[in-house]
């Protein structure tokens, strides 16, 4: 199916399934030239990917989405801003499922290998909302991309699946639909191992701060272990292009997965704005 298509049947298909929504009447995706953008409230949303690449060989693993925000004054705005607009249960929802749809239409728009995972954060505020079912819906959109929940990795917050039971119902729904889980801003000092293990998470991801504390006590290396002695990793979070990890500094202290930082799409961006 072309992408124009497909971009309307999911302008239409969230439309439809969003009827509480507000926000659902003021937002779409649409696609000019080949080029994909979205318009939500008074924001543009321009996507960008941030490639994820192996330690040990340089191998892209898959693609975070991202995007650049414009307002209506044709200032630069924070993606968290975004959700300011959804005061709503509903309209959290439907917000969430809408970016996360937009970084999968990027996603194929990109031509991505299928080996090539998607990646993208779930908000808590979402997972709050929905009472059951995490991640049927979103597979059902998806699935018209040609993509399955095993090829995505869905980045949830580790203190909230430490502390929210019903966090950890959903994570366990995401799990069992084939999703792959990544646990974010983990406490590399208040880690439940055996929780994350149950609950089907694949890679933790600790802060950067987290990370150079423990590299500045000679802790790093043996904490990377201990992960990987669970079945799971380390994947280092993106870092500022003033302070990255190189490739190799990264394998040897037994990170698996690294995000390259400042992405050239994000810069061009930039320039563009």
């Amino acid at each position: 199916m072309p992408l124009a298509r497909v971009v309307d049947y999911l302008n239409d298909r969230l439309h439809e399934l969003h009827p509480h929504a507000r926000l659902r009447d003021e937002a779409r995706f649409a696609l000019a030239d080949g080029s994909l953008h979205a318009e939500i409230a008074d924001c543009r949303l321009t996507p960008y990917q941030v490639p994820v690449v192996d330690a040990g060989d340089g191998r892209v693993f898959g693609y975070c989405g991202r995007y650049v925000a414009v307002g209506a004054t044709g200032r630069r705005l924070s993606p968290k801003s975004l959700y300011g607009r959804a005061r709503e249960a509903a309209d959290v929802v439907f917000l969430d499922r809408f970016v996360r749809t937009f970084y999968a239409l990027q996603h194929l728009n990109q031509g991505r290998d299928a080996d090539e995972r998607l990646i993208a954060p779930v908000h808590l505020r979402h997972l709050s909302a929905v009472p059951e079912q995490h991640g049927l819906v979103f597979e059902d959109l998806i699935a018209r991309l040609g993509l399955s929940p095993s090829q995505v990795v869905l980045r949830i917050d580790g203190p909230a699946l430490h502390q929210d039971p019903h966090v950890r119902s959903a994570a366990a729904s995401f799990a069992r639909r084939g999703y792959r889980l990544a646990a974010t801003r983990i406490d590399p000092w208040a880690v439940d191992w055996a929780l994350l293990e149950e609950l089907g998470v694949r890679w933790v991801t600790p802060s950067l701060a987290a990370v150079h504390e423990l590299n500045r006590h000679g802790l790093l290396g043996n904490w990377t272990r201990r992960a990987r002695a669970r079945r799971i990793p380390v994947w280092l979070p993106e870092a500022p292009a003033t302070t990255p990890l190189p490739l190799d500094d990264a394998r040897n202290v037994g990170i698996e997965l690294v995000e390259r930082a400042d992405s050239p799409a994000e810069a061009e961006l930039a320039v563009a704005l």
